[in-house]
């Protein structure tokens, strides 16, 4: 048995049957003492967990999606179970297929919101604002219900939780009132 352990969430990660070993003997050069230990949970483990995860997201929304410029696990996501992404729309229809590419190329994803280029995704007040003035709930949101998630997830049942997708973005037809204000340089 393996477990409990704090996994990238930041809460106890079930019992599990994994692989373990037990080392007998470990050999320290004296003249390299080298120790390092990612700490569970820390930025560290989730930037190593989410990284790679990142790349297959993106290569499959640009599937779907021509011009896709970022594509971020969050830190409050534990860089695992929520997306943000940003693409250039070509048709006010793409952020919708970002989303459902997301979902379809990391099982684990709980959130994902898909915003323009404009927003930047490494800031959480920039994806906010984006949310706060360009989302209407009747038409921006994707609820999938009873879907295959993360067994990290605490909220999840059996491995089965709820999803949701968020298109933070502005209608290409009337982008001029979304445009975010900015002082002139």
């Amino acid at each position: 048995k393996e477990g409990p352990f704090v996994d990238l969430l930041m809460t106890y990660d079930e019992v599990r049957m994994e692989p373990v070993f037990v080392a007998e003997s470990i050999y320290i050069n004296k003249q390299f003492n080298l120790f390092h230990v990612i700490l569970p949970g820390g930025r560290e483990h989730q930037i190593l967990m989410g990284f790679p995860r990142e790349a297959t997201i993106w290569y499959s929304v640009s599937k779907v999606v021509p011009k896709v410029k970022a594509v971020r696990l969050t830190y409050g996501g534990g860089g695992w179970l929520h997306a943000v992404i940003a693409i250039e729309k070509n048709v006010d229809g793409d952020a919708k297929n970002a989303i459902l590419a997301a979902f379809a190329a990391h099982s684990s994803l709980k959130h994902v919101v898909v915003v323009d280029t404009d927003i930047d995704v490494d800031n959480p007040h920039d994806v906010e604002w984006a949310i706060a003035t360009r989302v209407q709930a009747s038409k921006d949101l994707i609820i999938i219900k009873s879907a295959r998630g993360s067994s990290l997830d605490p909220s999840a049942f059996k491995g089965v939780t709820d999803k949701i997708g968020i298109d933070a973005t502005a209608p290409i037809a009337d982008r001029g009132r979304y445009v975010k204000a900015r002082i002139p340089k």
